[in-house]
């Protein structure tokens, strides 16, 4: 027989995945987590349930729920996507509760509700559910909010109802007191003494103890070894001041581990007013134990994601004026921890004067028509040190919709901010530094192909001297804000010609850094200079030797390239692209006074420089 899938408990779609609106809600998660920034992440951390919509999607499917709400409902990230706000309804919710859930969402109202829910597994819990619109600059509905705290802790009442009737009734028929104990796990009694001495098969049933194991004081051992202590202190202390005792501690379960009880006893009196017993009850409240020290320790961790983040935060309560910061706040805008009373007008005045008119219209907008404020302004200190922050916060409001909270973080964004500035600044330079090298390529095409008398010929001047061109751009991209030191050029295009320094060549002269520009045209210069020495001047014969050096003024740099030879060389017989670009070239682009000398026994080469056309 095929087994035949058990109908859901709620209104649960189990179709969802693979659907188009599922594909729609997948989609919205990236926006959400843009839009929602610093908030969303708050979100995903806290360990209350939450859950956020998109009303712009149909049906104002789920998009984004934190893991508390996945424990809480039973059902995966997978499956919860793509619902509907009020899946969890099902057959014991009341029609009245639904109807108003539903008109909130499609009025987009604030309220808080409370409505049976079921689980995936199909048990049920009572939920109280905060609905909040989460608004853009615009004023219209980003998002949906929705918060679930289980309220089925509430039994504690009935607990605390049945405990003060006990106290009226203490010498009542103990069948009547019975009657008033539903839900209670235990019911036990002591001697005047707090010696038990009556069996409590409720208690055995409760911890596991045998009844040997319990009588006296022997439901101590039933009590966590961390809690023993204050239990027995609680007890006795109550007994000697013939006191109610009201204490919550762990005790052993008969499945092992541990359950939160809450134990309460009271001192029944006779005729006399003399004690004559103690009767006691005990109240498992492990589920709100366990979620408040949950809620304890997500609070912590959010603190401490706050902390390690570096984000001040703030909480304005509307009514009342009263304004809350924690230290990174107050030093953030240079005040010292305490310093001043938080508040609106304290922030402000820590706020650049120039961006102080946006910050409260920006502030009032979205108190005045909903959406978040959200704002990068400047912070002018006491010292006079300006920083920048990135603000975001959150107003809420009650059912009528009038605001009267807003909670928010703001961060120092100065790094990104300088950093984001200095990546502009690399990149106006790489856009110039690109154009600029492209104009030179065609420069150096252009002329080559002007001089040139066969197509080898060009072919051949052509790659030498883009190469040379590609040696310092390579030298310059390396560190693009450092610059390029003089006598690596040199040594680079000496060394591309099979020409090192040594016997034959020598270089002399102070570690000048030269900018971009100027290093683009002296390795084109070095270049011209060093392909003709190969062919016609020192570094193309036996016996030759050159020279280059260069020296510094307080404000001009003088630089020589001086070749002698043992063989007599001829002059060139026509002016070409090398000695346009030596004698005009470095001329135009660096205000430079050159001289060309071609002697019998080799050139000589001086260009005299203003040293701010060539550092930085």
């Amino acid at each position: 027989m095929t087994d035949v899938p058990e109908p859901p408990h709620n209104d649960f779609r189990a179709d969802q995945p693979g659907t188009a609106d599922r594909t729609a809600a997948e989609g919205a998660i990236e926006r959400l987590r843009l839009e929602g920034g610093v908030f969303v992440e708050a979100v995903r951390a806290t360990r209350m349930p939450m859950a956020i919509t998109d009303p712009a999607l149909p049906g104002n499917p789920i998009v984004f729920a934190n893991d508390a709400f996945l424990a809480l409902s039973g059902y995966s990230m997978d499956e919860v996507l793509g619902q509907q706000p009020h899946f969890m309804n099902g057959a014991g919710t009341d029609p009245e509760d639904a109807r108003r859930f539903r008109e909130a969402l499609e009025q987009d109202r604030d309220v808080v509700l409370e409505s049976a829910q079921y689980r995936k597994d199909g048990s049920r819990f009572l939920a109280s559910v905060l609905l909040s619109a989460f608004k853009g600059p615009d004023g219209g509905t980003l998002h949906q909010f929705l918060s679930y705290q289980d309220m089925t802790a509430r039994e504690t009442a009935e607990a605390r109802l049945a405990e003060a009737v006990l106290r009226e009734a203490a010498a009542a028929d103990r069948e009547a007191q019975l009657r008033f104990l539903v839900g209670v796990q235990a019911m036990w009694e002591a001697d005047a003494h707090g010696v038990v001495v009556t069996d409590s098969p409720s208690w055995r049933a409760y911890t596991g103890q045998t009844r040997d194991d319990w009588l006296g004081y022997g439901w101590l051992n039933a009590v966590h070894p961390d809690d023993r202590a204050y239990a027995e202190r609680q007890w006795r202390e109550a007994v000697a001041a013939r006191e109610i005792v009201d204490a919550e501690f762990r005790l052993s379960a008969p499945s092992g581990g541990w359950r939160w009880t809450n134990v309460r006893a009271v001192p029944v009196f006779d005729a006399d007013g003399n004690v004559s017993k103690w009767a006691s009850t005990n109240l498992d409240i492990d589920a709100r134990k366990r979620a408040e020290i949950a809620l304890r320790e997500s609070e912590e961790r959010l603190s401490l994601a706050v902390e390690v983040g570096g984000l001040a935060t703030w909480d304005w309560d509307l009514a009342t004026g009263n304004v809350t910061w924690n230290d990174r706040h107050f030093l953030a805008q240079g005040y010292e921890v305490g310093e001043v009373p938080p508040s609106f007008e304290a922030w402000l005045a820590r706020v650049h004067p120039d961006d102080r008119e946006t910050a409260v219209g920006l502030t009032e907008a979205a108190r005045d028509h909903g959406g978040v404020y959200a704002h990068e302004f400047r912070m002018l200190l006491p010292d006079g040190t300006v920083r920048w922050a990135s603000a975001r916060g959150h107003f809420f409001r009650d059912a009528t919709g009038v605001p009267y909270r807003m909670i928010g973080v703001m961060e120092d964004v100065t790094e990104r901010r300088r950093s984001e500035a200095h990546q502009r600044m690399l990149l106006e330079e790489l856009q110039h530094r690109v154009r600029n090298t492209l104009s030179v390529v065609r420069s150096i095409a252009r002329r080559t192909a002007a001089t040139s008398e066969t197509v080898e010929g060009l072919a051949a001047h052509l790659d030498g001297r883009l190469t040379a061109f590609s040696r310092t751009q390579a030298a310059v991209t390396r560190d693009p804000t450092s610059g390029v030191d003089l006598a690596e050029i040199v040594s680079a295009e000496l060394e591309a010609h099979a020409a090192r320094e040594g016997h034959a060549v020598t270089l002399e002269g102070p570690p000048v850094t030269l900018k971009p520009k100027a290093a683009e045209v002296f390795g084109l210069a070095v270049h011209e200079l060093a392909t003709n020495a190969v062919k016609y001047g020192v570094l193309g014969a036996e016996g030759g030797r050159l020279a280059v050096s260069w020296s510094a003024t307080e404000d001009m740099l003088t630089f020589a390239w001086d070749e002698r030879s043992s063989a007599e060389t001829a002059p060139p017989s026509r002016r070409g692209v090398g000695t346009e670009l030596l004698e005009n070239l470095v001329a135009y682009e660096l205000a430079a006074k050159t001289s060309l000398d071609f002697r019998r026994d080799g050139v000589r080469y001086q260009a005299v420089i203003p040293l701010d056309r060539l550092t930085r």
